[in-house]
């Protein structure tokens, strides 16, 4: 049984279809870069290819940055940090949907 394979353009279409958030290319490959997640390539197109393991890891670092976790917090895996920020965010909502 075959392996599913995940390419950057997957990942844009996930993100963008359940976030309404278009992720450049550019950022996708710079966060990968910075060692937030990895890839290995397809032998013959040399594209970048995730597995499923990899587009879960690359789904959640990209939700955390778009709420506004640093990058760097997200590749240390600094939970604290992160916790916090999500704390924040969440009552932020709760204020603006009681201001409804």
């Amino acid at each position: 049984m075959e392996t599913v394979k995940y390419r950057i353009g997957d990942i844009k279409k996930a993100f963008l279809t359940a976030y309404d958030i278009d992720i450049s290319d550019e950022r996708i490959r710079r966060y990968q870069e910075l060692g937030l997640f990895s890839s290995s390539r397809d032998k013959e197109t040399d594209y970048r290819e995730y597995s499923e393991e990899e587009m879960q890891n690359v789904v959640q670092a990209l939700k955390l940055i778009e709420i506004g976790v640093n990058a760097k917090d997200v590749l240390t895996k600094n939970d604290d940090v992160i916790a916090k920020r999500i704390t924040s965010v969440d009552k932020i909502i709760k204020e603006l949907k009681a201001k409804k």
